[in-house]
């Protein structure tokens, strides 16, 4: 699926759900993206991307199927 991102809002990583417990190397931002993406079939989605800021509005994206069938980054 390829799209562009509409708006990026930074949000708590509590507010990320089914974020996996495991260690992270403390380099790591411990920050949250949640990602409005315009596809190309038309369709709107959101996803969220955890780690440092990446995206801004007007980026083409491709997203992939994470295992679980969510679209990812």
């Amino acid at each position: 699926m390829r799209g562009v991102v509409d708006s990026v809002h930074e949000i708590e990583l509590r507010e990320v759900e089914d974020l996996a417990r495991q260690y992270e190397h403390p380099l790591v931002p411990e920050v949250g993206w949640r990602i409005a993406v315009h596809l190309d079939d038309g369709a709107d989605i959101t996803v969220t991307y955890v780690g440092e800021r990446r995206y801004a509005p007007g980026d083409r994206v491709r997203l992939f199927r994470g295992s679980d069938g969510t679209p990812m980054l």
